[in-house]
């Protein structure tokens, strides 16, 4: 609900939550915002700008170790 209160729609909510866990993923295992950015774009068929906000929604649901990822972001 998060993501379509933000009009970030795309595939089922499983597809969506597989790509929040996706993004968790790259970014614990050191990717950089901005390589995790395009990563789940391109995964999600996505807007970089719609990938920078679900990004910021699924780190502190799935993965609050990597917040301090999402200043400047």
């Amino acid at each position: 609900e998060a993501l379509e209160a933000q009009d970030v729609t795309f595939g089922d909510r499983t597809k969506q939550i597989e790509t929040g866990k996706l993004a968790c993923t790259e970014l614990s295992n050191g990717s950089s915002m901005a390589d995790t950015t395009s990563k789940v774009a391109e995964d999600a068929g996505i807007s970089e700008d719609k990938a920078r906000t679900l990004i910021n929604i699924a780190v502190p649901a799935y993965c609050t170790q990597n917040s301090a990822k999402l200043a400047g972001n």
